[in-house]
């Protein structure tokens, strides 16, 4: 069995409040060193999420998806993907942010 190490660190948002964040734990879905591909489906998971709860920008029932991505992506993927989603051109499978409707 591995032993993983957790790491926190502390950054600070666009509002001034510090957010801690850890290295996620072990999955078995993602048992290799490599963590690209469990980078990339957390953050497709936290859209998709945002996307069936129609949240409004409230991502509150998405923020484990939200951590996980942001602990395991480098921010310039993060930051490509954002910019990608903003112009509807991202590669992943959630559907476009324009797709999204509400349900009354």
């Amino acid at each position: 069995s591995q032993q993983h190490t957790t790491r926190a660190s502390h950054i600070m948002s666009s509002e001034d409040a510090t957010v801690s964040l850890q290295t996620v734990g072990y999955s078995p879905a993602f048992p290799n060193c490599n963590q690209t591909k469990h980078c990339w489906v957390n953050y497709v998971d936290f859209h998709r999420c945002v996307k069936h709860f129609n949240t409004d920008g409230d991502d509150s029932r998405c923020v484990e998806f939200k951590k996980n991505y942001k602990s395991l992506c480098p921010a310039p993927w993060v930051e490509k993907w954002d910019a990608e989603v903003e112009n509807s051109v991202f590669p992943g499978q959630y559907g476009a942010k324009d797709e999204v409707t509400s349900h009354h």
